[in-house]
């Protein structure tokens, strides 16, 4: 079984996507593919410390991960406007820009 469903504009990828599991009962999923794009991200490094916050424009070159009751544990890369590709753990505060 899968779901798919579209993000707007302005939407918190993160809270979003757990949101949309508890309103449809779905106790355990996994993301395999997303498109679209932000205009502002944040993302944990690989220290599992450091947090960065982007502003700007940027598309999602991949999104994956696991869902269950418990939450979303989730990576992202994402490209800016000159292709350059920065990746993480994605955090809530990841806004979608155009459509998810």
């Amino acid at each position: 079984m899968y779901d798919v469903f579209r993000m707007s504009r302005g939407s918190d990828i993160k809270k979003t996507l757990e949101q949309y599991l508890i309103e449809n009962g779905i106790t355990s999923a996994a993301v395999v593919t997303a498109v679209g794009c932000v205009t502002k991200a944040t993302v944990r490094m690989a220290d599992g410390i450091t947090i960065r916050e982007l502003a700007g424009n940027y598309e999602i070159v991949s999104l994956c991960g696991t869902c269950c009751r418990d939450g979303c544990h989730l990576h992202i890369s994402l490209s800016d406007v000159n292709g350059n590709v920065i990746g993480g753990h994605l955090c809530e505060g990841t806004i979608v820009n155009t459509t998810l």
